[in-house]
């Protein structure tokens, strides 16, 4: 368990804007929050600015390869309208495919957001952790 706490932190620290840490933080350690987490990220307000790298719709196959190239992860952490917690690499992007408001956190600094669909696509986004990486290139 100690490992999703980490984990957890380290997304929160990584993407989320200073002022709203706190609070997802303690949310996420409290069962009756947690379950509705996922909310709070319906849009891409609540993520430094200096995160998000925007991306073009991808299928789950090619979700996977950019994701899998970007971090060699098999394994990743996601956080989504139902679930929270370790998850196949392909699992996770058949799921961000299926339209799901999520987080993919494939560590090292690398995840990916889907927002909630309004009008038109969903907002969709590379999460960087700032000074990590280069941003992505299309794959």
């Amino acid at each position: 368990m100690e490992y999703v706490v980490e984990t957890e932190k380290e997304i929160v620290q990584n993407y989320i804007i200073k002022s709203k840490q706190e609070r997802i933080e303690w949310e996420l350690s409290h069962s009756k929050k947690r379950k509705d987490i996922i909310w709070h990220f319906h849009k891409p307000d609540i993520f430094k600015e200096a995160s998000l790298h925007a991306v073009d719709y991808m299928d789950k196959e090619a979700m996977k390869n950019y994701l899998h190239k970007l971090s060699g992860a098999e394994n990743v952490y996601f956080i989504g309208e139902d679930y929270i917690g370790e998850m196949l690499l392909e699992q996770a992007a058949e799921r961000a495919n299926e339209g799901e408001i999520c987080i993919i956190y494939c560590g090292n600094g690398i995840g990916y957001y889907q927002g909630e669909q309004e009008k038109g696509a969903p907002p969709r986004f590379m999460l960087l952790k700032e000074k990590c990486c280069k941003t992505p290139s299309k794959i």
